[in-house]
């Protein structure tokens, strides 16, 4: 398993590909702080202007929304499309062991996420602390709140990694899998809501709603860390989908006949 992902590793990062997508996100990061600063003059004519404080809360805002959709090019990353070149098959006729494939490949999809989570994030404070260095509201607390969330967001997002994780390795297609995955996080969420509005309250719906990892990214935004216990159920929620996802997607790739 250890040469496996240093093999992995090797080919991760003797691509362009996972550099330039670093660089690009570190970058909007950047326009992101640059943009609030450019339009807060125009903002206090109208007495509606903002502090630092509320910049830095709204990195966490933005990115609970866009990295669900970036997941896909971390996976697409890690997976280096191996059914359209024919490279998984070759590996497999090689006798590659799939479980190894399979977990190696995950691996390195989380630690592409992981990374660049960790550097944009950084990024982004480094960028408030610059533009708005003199502002009061820049305090530790407000960083420390800003870490918290991205704590919890990744256990979240990692689940979500290992369930397209799963969709990849056993549709072949990638413009299925990728619509697929859109159609989960897109359209799943908005209709478990129209259906709670039609049909009010409803114990199944509500379950399957507090199921979905949408669902506590909503809460994280709107109520933030209260506690430990909400950094434990971001923990749990995520490895829960971590553990089911794998196992099912392993399951049925050692059964798939690879083509």
């Amino acid at each position: 398993m250890i040469a496996s992902l240093k093999a992995e590793w090797y080919k991760l990062t003797h691509r362009a590909y996972p550099f330039i997508f670093l660089l690009f996100s570190m970058g909007c990061a950047v326009l992101i702080v640059l943009v609030t600063k450019v339009v807060l003059p125009m903002m206090e004519r109208f007495n509606m202007g903002y502090d630092a404080g509320q910049v830095l809360d709204m990195g966490f805002y933005a990115s609970s929304n866009i990295v669900w959709y970036l997941l896909i090019i971390t996976e697409d990353i890690a997976f280096t499309s191996e059914y359209k070149f024919r490279t998984m098959k070759n590996l497999i006729t090689r006798g590659e062991n799939r479980t190894k494939l399979y977990l190696s490949r995950l691996c390195m999809a989380c630690m592409v996420l992981v990374i660049g989570v960790v550097v944009v994030t950084l990024t982004y404070m480094v960028s408030v602390r610059i533009f708005y260095g003199a502002d009061p509201s820049l305090t530790l607390d407000e960083y420390l709140s800003l870490a918290k969330q991205v704590l919890c967001g990744l256990f979240l997002w990692i689940g979500s990694q290992s369930l397209i994780h799963m969709m990849a390795f056993l549709i072949q297609n990638e413009m299925l899998w990728g619509c697929g995955y859109l159609a989960i996080f897109s359209f799943l969420p908005n209709g478990i809501w129209i259906l709670k509005s039609v049909f009010g309250d409803n114990v199944v719906l509500d379950l399957f709603s507090d199921s979905l990892l949408t669902t506590q990214m909503t809460n994280l935004v709107s109520d933030g860390v209260q506690d430990a216990r909400t950094i434990l159920t971001c923990f749990l929620m995520g490895a829960a989908y971590v553990i089911v996802t794998t196992v099912v997607g392993i399951f049925f790739f050692r059964k798939k006949e690879v083509r």
